[in-house]
């Protein structure tokens, strides 16, 4: 079974200081990541929980729902992929 994750990546800092916001993906001892194309400040990142916990409430919510959004689209992609029959495969689930 696929497992899916959020991150930050702290050893790829902007110039503003934020870290960009990853999606991980491992399956049979394979993986691979993409980003959101959002970042954030590593002080408001919520490494338990995988979210946004703090900053502008604003930017904090639109964040937080679009890491949900993109966790429940690539679930469902799993999900899509289980109920065919189909092998699941990295390149497919992204």
């Amino acid at each position: 079974m696929a497992n899916v994750t959020v991150r930050i990546r702290k050893d790829r800092l902007k110039k503003d200081g934020t870290a960009p916001i990853e999606v991980m993906i491992f399956h049979n001892n394979k993986s691979t990541s993409y980003s959101l194309k959002r970042s954030v400040n590593p002080k408001f990142w919520d490494s338990n929980s995988k979210r946004i916990k703090g900053g502008d409430v604003k930017t904090r919510s639109l964040t937080n729902s679009i890491i949900n959004k993109e966790l429940s689209n690539v679930s469902s992609a799993i999900d899509n992929l289980i109920f065919n029959n189909e092998n699941i495969t990295l390149d497919k689930i992204r």
